[in-house]
């Protein structure tokens, strides 16, 4: 990893001549001077873990996709158990 600015590190894996940057500790770059989205980028990060898995396992056609209502209230029920509090 190198830090190339507060906000952007370089990550490189050598032995599969890969690499990426990382902006904002992946949260929204449009958040990086102080305005924060707080909880709610984890609704955001779990949709796209969910969305990824089901490229990796071939469930989505080509094309344009959407993660199903069904496990957006997953999503939804996990996160409300986690981040409320009455």
């Amino acid at each position: 990893m190198e830090k190339i600015s507060d906000h952007v590190f370089y990550y490189r894996n050598d032995d599969l001549n890969k690499f990426f940057y990382l902006v904002n500790e992946g949260n929204a770059v449009n958040f990086v001077h102080g305005t924060t989205v707080g909880n709610y980028i984890s609704l955001v990060h779990a949709e796209i873990i969910v969305a990824a898995y089901g490229l990796s396992q071939k469930i989505y056609s080509k094309g344009i996709n959407g993660v199903e209502d069904e496990k957006l209230e997953v999503i939804a029920q996990n996160w409300i158990d986690v981040f409320i509090t009455i």
